[in-house]
């Protein structure tokens, strides 16, 4: 194949491929990869590397000697059969060579009625087809550099969560994603003291806790616990992550025994958790359960620089919920970005919070049934000390379903 380039008499002149440099052909074939959304949504059938094969021979026989374009690979959108898509993952691995590599599995099936609970009856063909496509999968799990995947349910990752026990060191990112989020039936034990690279955990599915035994994620630094059944569970993973810099917590339910009817031994609860690098931290809050604030009361945060609380109005207002408090004055944090949606939080809490906020910029404060103390504290025309103000580098005020006088 021959590239055209215009001279500048107007006529055209051709370069055979074969005298370029070999790095300048080989970042062309990287720059036509798919990424971000047709990577997602696009037949890999139909995308490069594998399209960039099938132009002529030379071309083909760079692309079979450049092994960096078969590590990522894509599968299972648009309702794919998983069966279909064994032969395609084996290509990608073949060719991959020894490199490590990124996968990104996402298989659901067409179900309007979206019962509560997974039928493996029902879904059998289902069942089998992902087996095997894992079954494919596992057979390289000593070069997973990423691994994300979206399925029915959690009982179809029994044999991923067995493989990432026996090890997989050289795994950065580990998504797991499922549809059917009932908060029910077995808890499911992870050990990753053999995934030494481990640095971005996100769990979109519940029933997942870390066991016991598992020593200390020392390279994580992204957790994302999506549905996270209780605030033990959180600490628990907490303790396993002593560098994690970037934590979001969605709680759907305070207390262990109203999750599988026991309480759990050997509480981890008492005791101070100092975490030295996050910096980002949000939680969730979705039921009267829910509640965050004890977990608050668990943390020290010294380096917190964005922190985003989102109760949904689940807590009724009590002037006694001042863990927002407890945690800002016992941290002092250097706070950029402080964000609170429909919290318990009253007006004079708040404002005895920012006064430890000397650093903020930006604060949002979404569902407060009065703003006036917030307004009036902020506001340094009647101040008799105008030389220190509330919140001093503040650039952003967000109020939202919020009221004044």
């Amino acid at each position: 194949m021959d590239d055209e380039r215009v001279q500048d008499d107007g006529s055209s002149l051709t370069i055979p491929l074969e005298s370029l440099p070999h790095e300048v052909v080989a970042a062309i074939f990287r720059a036509c990869l798919p990424t971000g959304e047709e990577r997602r949504t696009t037949a890999l059938h139909t995308l490069a590397p594998l399209t960039l094969s099938w132009v002529c021979t030379s071309w083909r026989a760079f692309c079979l000697s450049f092994p960096e374009l078969w590590t990522s690979i894509a599968l299972g959108h648009g309702g794919a059969d998983p069966r279909d898509d064994v032969d395609i993952l084996k290509l990608w691995m073949y060719r991959s060579g020894q490199l490590q590599m990124s996968f990104c599995l996402d298989y659901e099936v067409d179900d309007a009625e979206r019962p509560v609970i997974f039928d493996k009856v029902t879904n059998a063909r289902y069942l089998d087809g992902l087996g095997n496509l894992l079954d494919v999968a596992l057979t390289c799990v000593d070069r997973w550099r990423s691994f994300r995947i979206h399925v029915l349910d959690v009982s179809v990752l029994e044999h991923v969560f067995l493989a990432l026990v026996k090890g997989a060191p050289s795994l950065e990112t580990l998504a797991l994603s499922t549809k059917y989020l009932g908060f029910f039936g077995d808890i499911h034990l992870l050990d990753f003291s053999k995934c030494p690279s481990l640095k971005n955990v996100v769990l979109s599915t519940p029933m997942i806790v870390p066991t016991s035994q598992t020593a200390a994620m020392r390279s994580l630094t992204n957790l994302e616990l999506r549905f996270c059944t209780s605030i033990e569970d959180c600490l628990q993973w907490l303790d396993l992550c002593p560098a994690v810099e970037r934590l979001l917590v969605r709680l759907f339910c305070s207390r262990p025994d109203l999750i599988d009817g026991r309480e759990r031994s050997g509480s981890t609860r008492g005791r101070l958790r100092r975490l030295s690098y996050l910096t980002h931290l949000e939680i969730h809050g979705f039921s009267g359960d829910s509640d965050p604030g004890p977990l608050l009361d668990q943390l020290d945060l010294p380096a917190l620089k964005y922190f985003k609380l989102n109760m949904y109005d689940t807590i009724e207002s009590s002037s006694n919920w001042v863990y927002v408090n407890g945690l800002i004055e016992r941290s002092q944090p250097p706070l950029e970005c402080l964000s609170l949606a429909a919290t318990p939080l009253s007006g004079d809490k708040l404002v005895s919070c920012l006064r430890h906020l000397r650093s903020l910029k930006e604060l949002s404060v979404r569902g407060m049934w009065s703003c006036d103390e917030l307004l009036l504290a902020l506001d340094v025309r009647d101040r008799p000390d105008p030389a220190a103000p509330l919140c001093p580098m503040l650039e952003t005020l967000d109020l939202v379903n919020s009221s004044w006088t």
